[in-house]
This record gives C-alpha cells, sequence and structure tokens, in this order.
C-alpha cells in the first residue's frame, strides 16, 4: 500500500518559536507610542465619521501577505512513496550478529489434513497452509499477533518427509526465505513419503555447526563475519518418527530423534518441536510425546503441542519471547528526500510564495490607489 507522509522544516519552526515571545514584546512596546497626527483648527468642519467603519483590507492583506510568507519558509510538502519503494530495506543497516535459525517443516502426506484453528472466526485450513501462513508471520513480524520479526537473525529452511532438503542455507536475505517457503506442499511421491524426523535435526544441527565454525575462521583471519549469538532448530510436524522402508539399513536416516537431539546438544543447538495434529494430545500418543518432550529439553529447548487449547500462533509467541533477538547496534532512517528513486515529493512553497506576492501587491495597489486616505 502506497504511503504518504507530510513534513515540515521543524528547525525553523523551532526558530520561529524562540522569536515568537521577541516580536510579542516589540509589538507591545510600540503600542505605547502614540500614531503621528496633524491638527486641524476647524476640524469641526469636516464630516463626521462617526458610527463608520473604517476598511482594513489592506491591513489585512498585509498580514495575510506575512502569513504566506512565513508558511512558505516551513517549506510543507508531500511525500509520495513510488511503487518500486515498498519492497526495499529502508530502515537497518545489515546486521553483524544475531541468532542463527533452522525452521524444518514436515512435507509428509498427512500435512495436507485440516484442522480447526480459532481466532476471530474458527476455520479449517491444512496443516500445510496453516504452518506456511503462520512461519512467514514469524519470520516478517505481524503486529496483531505480537510478534515483532526476526530482522537480524539468519534463517534457513529445509523441508523433510522421507529426506530432508535445504530450501533456503541460513541467511540474512528473507526475502528468498520467503519465496521458497511459498513453494512449501506435500510430497506427491509415496517413494518419497516418511517422517524422519532424527535425520531432518541432525541435518540441521550438522549445517548451523559449519555456520558458525566458517564465521570463526574468518574472525581468526581478520575477516568481517557475523557473529552467531545463540543457535536454534524449530521443527514442525504432524506426526511421530516414522522412516520410510525403502531406507532400511540406513543409519542417518533411521537415526532415532533422542540420538538426534544429542547430538544438537552437542553443538549447541536448542531444539524446539511444535506437533501441529491435535489428536496426537490423546492418551494412546503419550509414550511418543514424552519421549519428544524429553529429546527437546535436553537441548534446553520445549516440545509444544497444538491442540484446542494452543494455537500455533502462541507457540510461536512463547518461542519468540524466549529466543530474544539481539538489538541492531546501528539504526539508520533512510532520509526519503535523497531518495528521488523511491519517493517522489510535492512543494507548496511556491504556491505559497505565489499566494503572499498576490496579497501583498493587492495590499499596496489598494492602499496607493482606491482605497488611499487624504488626511
Amino acid at each position: 500500500m502506497q504511503s504518504t507522509e507530510f513534513q515540515l522544516n521543524i528547525s525553523f519552526v523551532l526558530a520561529i518559536l524562540a522569536v515568537a515571545p521577541l516580536f510579542y514584546w516589540m509589538l507591545r512596546r510600540r503600542a505605547r507610542f502614540k500614531e503621528p497626527a496633524l491638527g486641524f483648527s476647524l476640524l469641526p468642519k469636516f464630516p463626521s465619521a462617526a458610527g463608520k467603519t473604517r476598511i482594513a483590507l489592506p491591513q489585512l492583506l498585509l498580514w495575510a501577505s506575512f502569513s504566506l510568507f512565513l508558511l512558505a519558509l516551513l517549506n510543507p510538502r508531500l511525500l509520495l512513496e513510488r511503487p518500486e519503494a515498498l519492497n526495499t530495506p529502508q530502515n537497518l543497516e545489515p546486521p553483524t550478529e544475531g541468532i542463527a535459525i533452522y525452521l524444518i517443516l514436515d512435507q509428509s502426506g498427512s500435512m495436507t489434513e485440516k484442522v480447526t484453528v480459532s481466532g476471530f472466526s474458527r476455520r479449517k485450513i491444512s496443516k500445510i497452509d496453516l504452518v506456511r501462513e503462520m512461519t512467514a508471520k514469524f519470520i516478517t513480524g505481524d503486529a496483531k499477533m505480537g510478534l515483532p520479526g526476526r530482522p537480524n537473525d539468519l534463517i534457513g529452511l529445509m523441508f523433510f518427509a522421507r529426506g530432508a532438503h535445504v530450501e533456503a542455507p541460513l541467511t540474512l536475505d528473507h526475502a528468498a526465505v520467503l519465496e521458497q517457503l511459498k513453494q512449501y506442499s506435500h510430497v506427491t511421491d509415496r517413494n518419497q513419503d516418511g517422517t524422519a524426523i532424527g535425520y531432518a535435526i541432525y541435518k540441521a544441527a550438522s549445517l548451523i555447526a559449519a555456520t558458525r565454525h566458517y564465521a570463526e575462521d574468518l574472525v581468526k583471519k581478520g575477516q568481517p563475519a557475523y557473529t552467531i549469538k545463540n543457535t536454534i532448530i524449530i521443527l514442525l510436524t504432524d506426526g511421530m518418527q516414522d522412516p520410510n522402508p525403502l531406507d532400511k539399513g540406513k543409519r542417518l536416516r533411521n537415526m532415532d530423534v533422542p540420538e538426534a537431539a544429542a547430538y544438537a546438544k552437542s553443538q549447541d543447538v536448542r531444539l524446539y518441536t511444535v506437533n501441529v495434529e491435535p489428536k496426537l494430545a490423546e492418551e494412546e500418543f503419550a509414550p511418543y510425546r514424552h519421549v519428544m518432550q524429553r529429546a527437546s529439553e535436553s537441548t534446553g529447548g520445549k516440545f509444544y503441542m497444538m491442540d484446542n487449547s494452543t494455537s500455533l500462533e502462541e507457540i510461536y509467541k512463547d518461542i519468540d519471547s524466549l529466543e530474544k533477538s539481539a538489538i541492531p547496534s546501528s539504526i539508520q532512517v533512510i532520509d526519503k528526500e535523497s531518495r528521488p528513486d523511491l519517493y517522489r515529493s510535492i512543494p507548496f512553497y511556491p504556491w505559497l510564495v505565489a499566494a503572499g506576492l498576490v496579497c501583498l501587491l493587492s495590499s499596496i495597489c489598494l492602499e496607493t490607489l482606491w482605497l488611499k486616505q487624504i488626511p
């Protein structure tokens, strides 16, 4: 949506406010002196002007001219955002430190099933659509949800089913991550279906460790590098560990969740596991939930169940509150008037000066010609 902003020369406004008391004092002092007058011995012979109102139009025009010139000095203007500015980052310099977050999203066939979510109105939505929608808001932020976004953090994106595929490596280019997130969908090939949760955790933790070591090597060489303060994995799934039978005998593809969590812990990676299938809250699935909970908590993370009392929105808000991002070291506010490619300026001072000149000339003409006073 195109934005419009009205601006004034604030420094001149402050100067006027500073000089205003002096100007008022001068007017008050001037009022103490009598205006010069010429006395006539036969003044009573002149027609009386009693009861008549003196025409003060020239004076009014003079004051209007003065006011318009003052307004012109304030340089009022409108700044209209051009369409190409809507997708241009404007507020922050590239951050130098923050949290590395890998988002691991389940794309097994069962994610196409619909769940009922609460909000302003209850609605049914597929688990994949719900995860895609809420994950995008977690990354970019949503004021209505109370999510500030993660602008300073490295974000990585991975989809998993039978295998685990990196869609976006850890990056500050969140637009690229969001673009890949739009492609999030379930697997259609039955041979690629499955829920290899342990393998996905292990692969993401390995990539996080590699990124951290690479940054540390750059620092040792005296080169600038992004400082990773904390590392976390957020895994969203609707099922339990269930590798594809075609991967029988493959150790990594069949790695169980506790072992993968232990590896993540060894790499200082916290694991947050979110289950988006409300049915798994039933008592028969309690052993599975306990395994996932213990695995997540062993890393310093948490296990969440989306059910009738807890929404995915609330879960993301809780994770966001637990994993505070670093405050940017420097904030650069863009000078919109210096970017004509992004903002179009419409100044009003030419019209105000023209109107002031018209009022001034009109006042002079009226006072010297049509409304001239003769003593």
